[in-house]
């Protein structure tokens, strides 16, 4: 009886291990392996196989890491199906590659650049060469459609497919309909009581459909644009003394077409504030007369949080330039809510005077490190002035050899006083040696043969050898200058030409001078921006006329004979606060200057002149230029008259454009009626730059400009007539090719009169309009 009962329980219990396994432990079998055949690869080398795969030649293995190592094969992306099986202690790996992809085809994507859809792209892991996964489809269109929805295109659809390519491999199509970008259809601003919704409106950069004005794009939706008018509006809170302004809310709603949308901001602009007392702490160390200079915030004027910034920045900037580049400047703010006073103290820690170890340069393969050096206001071994390095940086920048000009300061490791200047700098094209020819507005058609170096072999000094000839003109010229004649920065020139010019080729009076001669030129630095050239010369002249003439030259011949020497002297002030050599953004270029013939050569007169160019920025890249310049030529001693040929002429690229080049003012009175110039000159001109469309934010060598010039010359017995100016307006372009300056006018006379000669298209080459 008992017997069978224990059968049946044996029975049981036998039917249950095959239900329910026994544990691991005791149920694992090790299987050793001694070989491992990898079966399926095409582009993948067994290697990288063997280099995923946990299980080696000799391991003894159970089902767990045969298991394991599917995972593992699984997790480096490159296999859609893996398969391990053992047969007679060999181990037997079956693979299924992904195909790699061997072209992304993008199309229909014209609002992102080409370099911005190839990084989302990548960044969603679908490039040439990687194995694909079907997955990665949906992560590379929201990547896409990210950067859409950040320039408002919200109704943008990406479709994505993949063709065979062959061999394993895929095309990965990716067709962009970029549809219509959103519009901004209403913006609306709640809570505002004490600025009107006219004022608050003014100042968002995006405008609605209805009031986006002349220039279309303005209603178009920007999350980033939105969040800049977003700060714009808090700025205009707080620079009015509402310190409690706060942006409560921003609902933006699109409508179900997805091209519609609605703009609502709630804001809460508290109470206005206005200065109360103002004072500062801390460790001043410099005189408290030159701190309170700076602070302008006076008691009972309304609050301004531009200006607090303004007078930090000042106060730092006033410690930076007496040696204390670690200074901290803070204004401590004690709002009053009962008077709506807000009391300052600006709290100063100057830290330690800071010293300049040693100055690095670097960049400089053709300079040489003194030409660079020797501009540094800030020395080695004194303290660190920003003023000093703001300084140097400007009078590098001016000299034309640098591409880009960097200064910064770097803190020695474990000294807290400390720092390295290093001067980083880009060298431009300074020098050229040209074989050319060409037409000029002013001499026609030319040959000209040059060599021109303003940076020879790194030194700084300036040489120029050319030979230049056209129907006009042939001139031999040679001339080197070196900046750093003296230590102490006073440069010389020294010249020489030969110069022959037939007027019968310009219109401009018929006759024939041969002038040679040399030059000495002084340029004495005063300071910083200013400095007086002082210069002396002597040319033979030689004029050829006959009964053709113009009647000047008939009657200088007449009192003068036609071979003269000319003794001459020059003195010129100048002063240069431009903060570029190519295009200045920023200065003001001042220059008076006097030349003439003096007593010991056969004619004496005076020319004079003032030249001023000003530069304002409007933001970040584009520049005004106002200039003006006035001349005036007069006799005197035993010459009865100014030598005509030392008269001032007018119009042309450089003066006024679209009048043909000399050809304003006084005409002879003779046989012909050319240009003869004039003994008084009066030109304007304002010029507005910006960059060319399409111009890449790092390339500084060209730029546009809309002009409008005004001038005019006038004989000795004329009085200076307003009303006679001549006007232009017109487009312009100014390009620093890798050998010359380019420019190039195309202008519209605005008041030509009977006899003007007109030219809408000018060109000037090697002499950059600044």
């Amino acid at each position: 009886m008992y017997l069978k009962r224990f059968s049946w329980f044996v029975i049981v219990l036998l039917c249950a291990g095959n239900l329910f396994p026994v544990p691991d432990a005791l149920a694992e079998e090790k299987f050793a392996i001694k070989d491992i055949q990898v079966k399926g690869l095409e582009r993948i080398s067994i290697g990288t196989v063997f280099n995923y795969l946990p299980i080696k030649v000799g391991d003894r293995i159970s089902k767990e890491d045969v298991s394991g190592a599917i995972r593992s094969l699984f997790k480096t992306g490159f296999f859609k199906d893996v398969k391990v099986s053992i047969n007679a202690s060999v181990l037997v790996v079956t693979l299924v590659e992904r195909p790699s992809i061997a072209e992304v085809k993008v199309s229909g994507g014209n609002k992102i650049s080409d370099e911005d859809l190839e990084k989302s792209i990548r960044g969603a892991g679908i490039a040439v060469g990687r194995t694909f996964d079907q997955s990665l489809f949906e992560r590379v269109e929201q990547e896409i459609k990210a950067q859409y929805f950040n320039l408002g295109f919200y109704s943008v659809k990406i479709e994505s497919r993949i063709e065979s390519a062959g061999g394993n491999k895929i095309k990965v199509i990716i067709k962009i309909a970029e549809g219509k970008p959103a519009r901004i259809t209403d913006i609306n601003v709640i809570g505002n009581t004490a600025v009107s919704d006219k004022v608050l409106l003014s100042l968002f950069t995006q405008k609605t459909t209805r009031t986006k004005g002349l220039f279309g794009k303005k209603d178009q939706y920007s999350q980033q644009q939105l969040r800049g008018d977003i700060e714009i509006l808090q700025n205009y809170y707080l620079d009015r003394g509402y310190l409690d302004y706060v942006l409560k809310s921003q609902n933006i709603s699109i409508s179900p077409d997805r091209e519609s949308i609605y703009i609502t901001l709630s804001i809460n602009e508290g109470v206005q504030y206005r200065v109360g007392k103002v004072g500062t702490q801390g460790r001043l160390l410099l005189e408290q007369k030159k701190i309170d200079s700076l602070i302008t915030l006076k008691e009972g004027k309304i609050f301004s949080r531009k200006e607090v910034s303004s007078i930090v920045d000042s106060i730092n900037n006033l410690y930076g330039e007496n040696g204390y580049a670690n200074a901290r400047v803070s204004a401590i703010p004690k709002t009053d809510a009962q008077t709506r006073k807000v009391n300052f103290n600006f709290l100063i820690d100057p830290g330690k005077r800071v010293y300049v170890r040693k100055i690095i340069i670097t960049g400089n393969n053709i300079s040489k490190d003194k030409v660079i050096r020797r501009e540094l206001l800030q020395l080695e071994g004194s303290w660190y002035s920003l003023k000093k390095i703001r300084n140097s940086q400007r009078r590098l920048q001016r000299l034309g050899y640098f591409e880009d000009v960097q200064i910064k300061a770097t803190p020695v490791a474990g000294s807290v006083d400390l720092v390295d200047i290093n001067v980083s700098v880009m060298e431009a094209s300074t020098g050229s040696i040209s074989l050319g020819g060409g037409y000029s507005d002013e001499n026609g058609v030319f040959v000209n043969v040059s060599y021109n170096e303003r940076n020879a072999f790194g030194s700084g000094n300036d040489v120029v050898v050319s030979y230049d000839n056209s129907q006009a003109t042939t001139v031999y010229d040679a001339s080197y200058t070196n900046p750093y004649y003296t230590k102490s920065g006073i440069s010389r020139q020294m010249e020489l030409h030969s110069r022959t010019n037939d007027a019968t080729q310009t219109k401009t009076g018929g006759y024939i001078t041969q002038t040679d001669g040399f030059g000495f030129n002084y340029g004495i630095p005063i300071n910083e921006d200013r400095k007086i050239g002082i210069g002396f010369g002597f040319e033979k002249i030689a004029l050829t006329t006959d009964i053709n003439s113009a009647q000047v030259a008939q009657d200088f011949v007449s009192l003068n004979g036609s071979e003269n020497n000319l003794l001459s002297a020059t003195l010129s002030w100048s002063q240069d606060t431009l903060n570029d050599y190519r295009f200045p953004s920023s200065g003001v270029l001042y220059r008076v200057s006097a030349e003439g013939g003096i007593p010991g050569g056969d004619l004496t007169y005076v020319k004079s002149s003032i030249d001023t160019s000003v530069y304002f920025p409007f933001g970040e890249k584009s520049t005004l230029r106002v200039r003006g310049k006035v001349g005036l030529a007069s006799p005197y001693g035993d010459t009865p008259d100014v030598p005509f040929f030392k008269n001032f002429f007018a119009g042309g690229a450089s003066s006024v454009r679209g009048f043909r080049a000399r050809s304003l003012g006084p005409r002879d009175v003779g046989v012909n009626t050319d240009a003869i110039g004039g003994t008084k000159l009066f030109n304007a001109n304002m010029e507005y730059f910006f960059p060319f469309p399409g111009q890449k934010e790092q390339d500084s060598s060209m730029r546009l400009s809309l002009f409008l010039d005004a001038g005019m010359v006038y004989a000795s017995s004329e009085a200076l007539d307003v009303s006679k100016l001549r006007y232009s307006a017109g487009l312009a372009f100014t390009w620093f090719t890798p050998a010359f300056p380019l420019a190039l006018s195309l202008a519209y006379p605005l008041n030509s009169q009977s006899g003007d000669e007109l030219e809408a298209f000018q060109f000037s080459i090697g002499i950059p309009i600044r």
